[in-house]
């Protein structure tokens, strides 16, 4: 409510795995890091419902239990859901 009512500028994060000077700032940062939940696995339609900070680790992890997987993704997995999909992530396909 007080960064709309002064119009502070703000920048939201995950978790600033980026190497550039992107997320840094003087402005008011707002980390996402407890945006981390898994809300539903359906097994049969082979979906999930989660939060955006969720670090592909833990979804590797949490997946296979339900036999799922990620089809694809980067060689880093302490990076969130949502970092990957926002920066276009992928794997070499192979």
């Amino acid at each position: 409510q007080q960064i709309n009512e002064n119009q502070w500028k703000f920048r939201v994060i995950g978790c600033a795995h980026s190497p550039s000077s992107l997320a840094m700032s003087n402005e008011i940062l707002i980390s996402m890091k407890s945006f981390n939940r898994i809300l539903e696995i359906d097994r049969e339609k082979k979906e999930i419902h989660c939060e955006s900070a969720i670090l592909l680790s833990t979804l590797n992890e949490i997946l296979p239990q339900h036999n799922l997987s990620l089809p694809v993704q980067g060689s880093v997995s302490g990076i969130t859901l949502a970092g990957a999909i926002s920066t276009g992530t992928h794997g070499s396909g192979k």
